[in-house]
């Protein structure tokens, strides 16, 4: 099914994404999503078998869904994970399958998972303190969580569908992964919760220093136990790029040949290489420009020292780096980063958005293994994109997280389950309506709790 093919909603947002709770259990209690005495399960023959969760996946597939996240509750407390995950990955149409899991239970089946198809791993974390961790999960042990994390890493998880027989499952695997080029196969997520983590965001972010990862920090969402929470608990996620002052944005990830060079994102960065043999170092290192034709170029403190350019006149740094003179090439201020011209190539683009960025504004600090996302559902950041729809381990599609409205799918099979799927894309609302920022603020119109939904 080609991109033109995939279903649209009434705003025109094409929707290939399904969200499938697999059960509403979980071996943990987490504050933010459950009340302390837990909430009434439901019965095992009240949530969707096996056959019925591949029958749903087959129906939106056929709609032009091209992803599939397994949730819970916790997914990993379904009986049989790995060969569900195994029958998911094999329906036509299907590209990619990922979990969301609290990692607790990962490390013995990590590599199961990645054999049988399962595409990445997104990790709760909300802490990096043990006792913390204890509180906040009611009894849950960092150590597992930490222990599931380094398994992911050792199965290999690198985005893609293949087993381990297809390259996919090996220690070191998700090393592929390149800040600024594409997804890791492991995310960790952390909820925002004011007066309890706020104070921990620069360590929780450190993970991403020596890990290949995405540390993505989410806004806390009024929903369940958290709606009635008091404001000071919702920080906005600016706190994060308050606490790690080192992070840029991420920009374009693929380079541009100009002659046979390579020229980078300037986030990445500045590692001019390949103009004319010249090597163009990073330009913090500082510009020791070493190479142009024999030519030295001192430290950017002495920038007016330019010897032996054959002629040609170096600005300062500060004119800015309109490097003239060079082989007949002109470079442009380095704040306009794109437009390389008299480099014998024509057209080079601007910067674009690394490709299915998802929800998350990504950030990299330079020399991190990996990166810093930033998701903020109470900004309304994302709506306008939304691609999902989400279905409950008990068979209701709900078109949107915070709305009420659900449609039946049990009992469901053939055209009719496709064309209830359909009306749930159709149906789905331009946006939630919560606002952090207002004290008197409206929480989800949700009726069930994440637990039930699926994170």
């Amino acid at each position: 099914m080609s991109e033109k093919d995939v279903t649209r909603d009434g705003y025109g947002r094409r929707i290939n994404y399904l969200r499938l709770s697999v059960t509403d259990r979980c071996n943990l209690r987490c504050r933010y999503c459950m009340p302390e005495g837990g909430v009434p399960m439901l019965r095992h023959q009240d949530i969707l078998s096996f056959e019925e969760l591949r029958e749903v996946v087959d129906a939106a597939a056929s709609l032009g869904v091209t992803k599939v996240r397994l949730t819970g509750g916790e997914p990993l407390v379904r009986r049989g994970i790995v060969d569900l995950v195994r029958m998911l990955a094999g329906v036509p149409g299907v590209r990619e399958v990922a979990m969301t899991t609290n990692g607790t239970l990962l490390s013995p089946l990590a590599a199961d998972l990645r054999a049988a198809g399962l595409s990445r791993v997104n990790l709760s974390l909300d802490t990096l303190d043990p006792a913390r961790y204890a509180r906040i999960t009611r009894g849950g042990r960092l150590e597992d969580a930490l222990a599931g994390l380094h398994a992911a890493l050792d199965a290999g998880f690198s985005g893609d569908k293949g087993g381990a027989g297809e390259g996919g499952a090996g220690k070191g695997g998700a090393g592929k992964f390149t800040p600024g080029e594409g997804t890791p196969g492991v995310k960790v997520n952390c909820v925002l919760v004011g007066g309890f983590n706020d104070d921990e965001v620069a360590r929780v972010a450190g993970l991403a220093r020596d890990l290949p990862i995405d540390v993505r920090f989410i806004e806390l969402m009024p929903l369940g136990p958290s709606a009635n929470w008091p404001q000071a608990r919702f920080v906005p996620a600016e706190r994060v790029l308050e606490a790690v002052p080192d992070a840029v944005p991420v920009g374009a990830s693929a380079a541009i040949p100009l002659s046979g060079a390579t020229v980078p994102d300037r986030d990445i960065p500045d590692a001019y290489g390949g103009l004319s043999g010249a090597t163009v170092p990073d330009r913090e290192t500082p510009d020791a420009y070493g190479g142009l034709s024999g030519a030295t170029v001192p430290d950017r403190d002495d920038p007016d020292a330019y010897r032996g350019l054959s002629g040609a006149t170096v600005p300062d740094r500060e004119t800015p780096d309109a490097y003239g003179g060079l082989s007949g090439m002109e470079v442009p201020d380095r704040e306009t980063p794109d437009a390389y011209r008299g480099l014998s190539v024509p057209d080079v683009p601007r910067a674009v958005p690394p490709p299915d960025p998802g929800v998350a504004e990504l950030y990299q600090v330079p020399g991190w293994a990996g990166r810093i996302g930033l998701i903020r559902p109470m900004g309304h950041r994302f709506c306008s994109q939304c691609n999902r729809i989400r279905v409950t381990s008990d068979g209701m599609l709900k078109p949107c997280l915070h709305s009420a409205a659900e449609i039946p799918l049990r009992g469901l099979h053939g055209e009719a389950l496709v064309d209830a799927i359909r009306r749930g894309i159709e149906a789905k609302p331009e946006g939630h309506h919560m606002d952090a920022s207002d004290s008197s603020r409206e929480g989800s119109q949700s009726a069930r709790g994440m637990n039930e939904i699926g994170g």
